[in-house]
């Protein structure tokens, strides 16, 4: 196999160039720390996979 053998490549780099997950839980940083309870990284990492579709 020769890359000459392809017309085009794509590559998925979410989560394998990109830290998603820290980029998840450190975006909204700010607003998690004015919570009334404290959330835990894996709560906000559920949520946002529950909210996300």
């Amino acid at each position: 196999m020769e890359l000459t053998d392809f017309d085009r490549l794509t590559f998925d780099c979410h989560g394998t160039l990109f830290d998603r997950k820290s980029g998840i839980f450190d975006g909204p940083k700010t607003l998690l720390e004015h919570a009334r309870a404290p959330l835990a990284r894996d709560q906000v990492l559920d949520a946002r996979a529950r909210h996300e579709p």
